[in-house]
């Protein structure tokens, strides 16, 4: 079964919220097929120098049934728009372990762009936010 994964900003939990169903527009970053909610927790452990049993993690909203929206912590969007050197490839590492294999061009890639949303949220106030469905 595919997962596509939509990484997004929302100007507010209620706006993050209605993309549950209605999914969120036209700006969002489209990827597919691996684990958000764990690559959301390990972004923060890799990025904060938490242990993975110690991070926030992102607030889900919706249901395991359908889509979810994941609200990421401030404190990640606040690493993210900062330096991510090295921190795709330790990703890629630990999704090996679980069985994914991403492509490396890809995952620095997936880092890359969400970094960038990151700055943004970050600049604007705004929630840097993932549906999976």
């Amino acid at each position: 079964m595919s997962t596509i994964i939509e990484f997004f900003l929302a100007a507010d939990r209620e706006t993050a919220a209605a993309a549950v169903e209605a999914g969120p527009g036209g700006d969002a970053l489209t990827y597919g097929n691996f684990d958000a909610l764990l690559s959301i927790e390990e972004w923060e452990s890799l990025l904060t120098g938490r242990e993975f049993d110690d991070v926030e993690g992102p607030e889900p909203l919706g249901d395991d049934d359908g889509a979810l929206v994941l609200i990421f912590p401030a404190v990640l969007t606040e690493a993210l728009a900062g330096d991510v050197t090295g921190v795709a490839g330790r990703w890629l590492e630990l999704r090996a372990e679980e069985g994914e294999q991403i492509d490396e061009d890809l995952g620095a890639e997936i880092v890359a762009e969400v970094a960038a949303l990151a700055v943004r949220a970050r600049r604007t106030g705004e929630l840097l936010c993932c549906r999976a469905c």
